[in-house]
């Protein structure tokens, strides 16, 4: 008995054995941590916390969350689609597409000739 009254908070005891008592994060949490540990972008980052609000504050609806960001609903939905919660790199997929998209248009053009 006497070692009952020692244990640690975080520590319970089941027969012989410690176990450590273990609180999980919740969901939108351990979303933020996964985004914190692989250093995602600031722009996925805010596109995640708009998912977040969507499935918490807005009740699931996207209008209150594109009005609540000031985004437009197309453009939420377009990253909800994209979203999948088990790669979280997937908010900045399309961002590094885009991208590459423009770099490679740009080096299509021809070059603007100057007049001399």
């Amino acid at each position: 008995m006497y070692l009952k009254t020692m244990l640690a908070s975080h520590v319970k005891q089941k027969g012989y054995y410690l176990i450590p008592k273990i609180k999980l994060l919740d969901k939108y949490q351990r979303w933020r941590k996964v985004a914190e540990v692989f250093k995602i972008s600031q722009e996925a980052k805010q596109r995640l916390n708009w998912i977040i609000y969507y499935h918490k504050h807005a009740e699931r609806n996207a209008t209150l969350t594109a009005r609540y960001f000031g985004i437009s609903r197309k453009t939420f939905h377009k990253w909800f689609k994209l979203f999948d919660e088990n790669n979280l790199h997937t908010l900045k997929l399309l961002e590094d597409s885009s991208k590459a998209q423009t770099i490679s248009d740009r080096k299509r053009l021809p070059k603007k000739r100057s007049k001399g």
